[in-house]
């Protein structure tokens, strides 16, 4: 009988000992993993590294997909974040594919977070999924972006800390996004500031269009619009606009190294910052990503050696455009 009760305890030891052994094995099984797929071009290998560096890991399978000429292929995940406007091509056209049923079928792709993307081509897409034979959720939480463009507003007020004296806004555009157009009149109204907007539709008048709009403003306002500022133009509209005394307020760090007098953009690390925010939502809200914005996070890039140019006439109130005159008068004069 001794032996017998021995038996017993030792037995229940092991049980009791199996039985905690397995519970925690379970909660550990179920602890929440979630699966995130990015597709991206090397070009935003910085914004992906900022990302994978503020990750907790042993809360997110993170798969990279870097764009090759193979086909594309998203294998099961819960969130997709394409950068840029050639990954996010690709990544819907994946995602979001015609079926050829004409009855309406359930959606069940994972969610596509499209980052660093022009608002103009996110508003495209939206439209292209409308059309498709999906029963999509009501929400639109399965498709949403953080836009490249830096929101207007946020623009023409760093213009006018710098500059308080400007009136005039030159801006030169080709087909652009008219709801920035809109934002762009509607802020430059606000402000009480003058908008020169010149539209130019072919390359061989790029410079005819520039000039006119240089001739009627104090600055020049770039936006990324590649018809107009792209590596082939870029040097020869910061030429003409300095020789015209004309500042630039451009949207990359480049170019103030190049030659604008100021810039807002945002750093891959700051962009990382956003879509680690993003991602905390999403999966916090029952999968379901928050609605469109603008880059969160933001830095100004001041070109101090025009700036010094700058402050060096603002005592007598003239513009950079006057300087510039006045330094020709005195070249001339001296010869």
């Amino acid at each position: 009988m001794q032996y017998f009760k021995k038996t017993l305890k030792y037995l229940i030891i092991i049980l009791a000992y199996f039985s905690f052994y397995n519970i925690n094995a379970i909660n550990f099984q179920t602890e929440d993993v979630y699966k995130i797929t990015i597709v991206s071009s090397k070009n935003y290998k910085p914004t992906v590294d900022a990302l994978l560096k503020n990750l907790h890991e042993s809360k997110y399978n993170v798969k990279i997909i870097y764009l090759s000429n193979k086909p594309l292929k998203i294998l099961s995940t819960d969130l997709v974040i394409s950068l840029g406007r050639t990954s996010t091509k690709k990544a819907f056209e994946h995602l979001f594919k015609t079926h050829n049923s004409e009855v309406t079928i359930q959606y069940k792709s994972p969610a596509l977070l499209s980052v660093l993307i022009p608002k103009f081509q996110y508003e495209k897409y939206l439209e292209e999924i409308k059309k498709l034979k999906y029963d999509l959720p009501k929400d639109q939480g399965f498709f949403s972006a953080i836009y490249r463009e830096q929101p207007i507003s946020r623009i023409l007020e760093s213009i006018q800390e710098i500059f308080p004296k400007v009136k005039n806004i030159g801006v030169l555009i080709s087909n652009y996004d008219k709801s920035v157009l809109k934002a762009l009149n509607q802020e430059t109204k606000k402000r009480d500031l003058n908008l020169i907007l010149t539209k130019n539709q072919y390359s061989h008048t790029l410079i005819k269009s520039l000039i006119k709009t240089l001739e009627q403003c104090d600055i020049l306002l770039a936006l990324p619009d590649p018809n107009i500022f792209n590596p082939f133009t870029s040097k020869g509209i910061f030429v003409s606009s300095f020789r015209r005394g004309v500042p630039v307020f451009g949207y990359t760090k480049t170019y103030v190294d190049a030659g604008a007098v100021a810039a807002i953009y945002s750093t891959p690390a700051q962009i990382a910052k956003q879509l680690v925010d993003t991602i905390n939502v999403f999966f916090k809200n029952s999968h379901k990503l928050p609605r469109v914005s603008s880059p969160k996070y933001f830095s100004l890039a001041k070109n101090k050696k025009i700036l010094n140019l700058l402050d060096s006439v603002k005592p007598q109130g003239e513009s950079i455009k006057n300087l510039e005159n006045k330094k020709l008068k005195e070249l001339n004069n001296n010869e």
